[in-house]
């Protein structure tokens, strides 16, 4: 059994004046006890 499920998960950002930026989307991942999981952009995205 996972310590953390996560199904289907979308972001998206919203700036007054400003297209949306969407950030994740559709991402699904499961952490186990003792694991490390990292999300990791583009490079000079944040």
């Amino acid at each position: 059994m996972s310590l953390l499920s996560v199904e289907e998960l979308s972001v998206t950002f919203t700036a007054r004046g400003r297209k949306d930026a969407t950030a994740v989307d559709g991402v699904s991942f499961e952490v186990d006890q003792g694991q490390v999981v990292g999300l990791v952009g583009e490079s000079g995205c944040g």
